[in-house]
Formats: C-alpha cells, sequence, structure tokens
C-alpha cells in the first residue's frame, strides 16, 4: 500500500516537471518583446515604473483599472509622477503587488484596486498570467510557489480550457476589439475604448454579481503587505472599485466590508463611494466608458488629497 502511495507521488511529480518543462519550451519559443498582444502591454508598463525616478504613484489591478483612470489627471493634482499597472483581474493580487512593490521606491505611493471577485481567492494566477509569461518569461520572479502549482490545473477558475488551447492562446496573436498592446498610453491607461458609447443594455454581464467564498485570506495578505511598503517607507492604500451599481452583490459587500475594518489605516475610501450609474459601463460591469473614467477618476482624486496631505 505505502509503495502504491509512493508510486502515484512519483508519477505526479513527474507529469509535473514535464509540464514545467513544456510551458519553458513553450514561452522561450513564442517569446517575443516586440508581440503587440494585450498582455505584452506589462513589459511596457513595468518597465515604466522603474525608470521613474521622481515620486509616483504607481496604480495596480486589473482590467477596471486600465479602463477606468485617467492618470494625467492624477498627475496634475497631485504633483506625483503616475503610472497604471492595471491590465487583467486574472493575473491575481499576488503578482500586482509584488511587481509594484518591486518597481516602488522610499516616498512612492501604490494604489491597489482589486476586483471583487479576487478578494475571496488566494491570490495566484490563472489563464491571463500563463500568457503574461509565455510572451515575457522574465516576470517569473513576481510569481508565488501557488502560481507553479495552478498551472496545470487552474484550481476553481471559471475559465476552463485545454491545455493545447493554452498554449496556442501562448503565441502572439494580436487580440480583438479594445485588448492590444498600442491600446495603452504612456501613463499606462488604456485609450482604445474611448470613442466608444456605453453597450450596458445587451451585455451579458448586466446582472447581479454572484461571490462565493471567504475574504480572510485576502485581508491578511494586505495587511502583511502594507506592514512590509511601510519598512521601506512605501504608502500603500486600497481602495474599493468602481462597478456598476445594479450589479452589487449586497450579502457579500456587508461581510466584505466587515472584515476590511480590520485594514482601516489604509482603505481609501467608502465603497458606496465607487458604485456607479449602470450607463456608464462598456462589456463588463468594471469596465467605464470615457465619461465614466472621468467620473471615477475625479473621485480618486478627492481620495488622494484626502490621504496625501
Amino acid at each position: 500500500m505505502l509503495r502504491s502511495i509512493r508510486y502515484i507521488i512519483l508519477a505526479f511529480a513527474v507529469f509535473y516537471l514535464l509540464f514545467v518543462l513544456v510551458f519553458v519550451i513553450v514561452s522561450l519559443i513564442s517569446y517575443n518583446k516586440n508581440s503587440s498582444t494585450y498582455l505584452a502591454a506589462f513589459h511596457d508598463k513595468i518597465t515604466k515604473a522603474g525608470s521613474i525616478k521622481k515620486k509616483k504613484i504607481i496604480i495596480t489591478g486589473g482590467s477596471g483599472c486600465a479602463f477606468g483612470i485617467n492618470s494625467k489627471r492624477i498627475k496634475d493634482s497631485t504633483q506625483y509622477e503616475v503610472i497604471n499597472l492595471g491590465l487583467h483581474a486574472d493575473i491575481n493580487y499576488k503578482f500586482f503587488l509584488s511587481s509594484a512593490f518591486d518597481v516602488a521606491q522610499s516616498g512612492d505611493v501604490i494604489v491597489f484596486i482589486p476586483e471583487y471577485e479576487l478578494t475571496v481567492t488566494r491570490g495566484n494566477g490563472y489563464l491571463a498570467l500563463f500568457n503574461l509569461l509565455s510572451i515575457n518569461p522574465q516576470y517569473f520572479k513576481y510569481c508565488g510557489p501557488e502560481d507553479y502549482c495552478n498551472f496545470p490545473f487552474y484550481g476553481g477558475q471559471p475559465t476552463k480550457t485545454s491545455l493545447s488551447k493554452m498554449l496556442l492562446k501562448s503565441f502572439n496573436v494580436q487580440e480583438e476589439s479594445f485588448y492590444y498592446r498600442s491600446a495603452f498610453n504612456e501613463d499606462g491607461d488604456l485609450t482604445s475604448h474611448l470613442g466608444s458609447k456605453s453597450n450596458w443594455k445587451n451585455c451579458s454581464s448586466a446582472k447581479k454579481v454572484d461571490i462565493k467564498g471567504e475574504s480572510g485570506y485576502f485581508v491578511d495578505y494586505i495587511n502583511s503587505f502594507h506592514a512590509k511598503c511601510q519598512e521601506k517607507n512605501i504608502t500603500f492604500f486600497f481602495s474599493y472599485p468602481a462597478i456598476a451599481a445594479s450589479t452589487i452583490d449586497a450579502e457579500y459587500m456587508k461581510e466584505f466590508t466587515k472584515e476590511m475594518k480590520a485594514c482601516e489605516s489604509f482603505v481609501m475610501n467608502d465603497a458606496n463611494r465607487y458604485f456607479i450609474c449602470d450607463s456608464l459601463f462598456i462589456g463588463t460591469n468594471y469596465h467605464l466608458t470615457a465619461n465614466g473614467r472621468e467620473v471615477r477618476t475625479s473621485l480618486l482624486i478627492e481620495d488622494l488629497k484626502n490621504k496625501l496631505k
């Protein structure tokens, strides 16, 4: 019996190592620093962030940040340089925060704005992270042990796909619609959607979100990250995300905001402040139109000014 268990463990280990080997080979074959895909923009964003020597605000989170921030207005209002690292929620928060911390210097500010669904995960990445790393494998340094374990299985992730499909997605095929590398401006803000009107009434996301799970791990993690920032003289803020008002999960929000009282010292706003009119969204309940982007940016500027006094 014991021998059988050992064989099972050995077989699993061999399978996993083979998977990692295949991933590395595919990453190296498909690596192209000039890739035009949306996720390739991470390289531009993080390189720009690392090149800024003046005091700066680093905004990080999912695509809600990419769509919904006007960094130039924040820069003009706060006198900080601003870089928006927002890209895709499935990269998840451990990678977001690790990369932001790596390029932050003493005196800088990190503003973390995750989508609500991420708060009930353990922060490890899924398909988007796999694809990002296949384009830019040098950013493995921002991954944790859970990410390596998660690649073969994508445990609990709604996006289900075959290994072959994931490998095909790793190659640098131009993404459609708003999602391509050159759609970002020099501050890291997505601009390709700014001429589009809200399609909210016809959007499949126009329904209440149903978020299940506990947020205790998330709260503990960002508390630890806050302490880590303090040691380096980096200011860390958590901001609630902008979300279409009609899609709020009231039960989840009640529990989550209660949990977040443990982070009160670095939470920069009230969740209700960012429940925004549905007509200011496009595609999903986190993607703001041009007008929505300006509304949300104005709120964020007010919050930053209050906290940076």
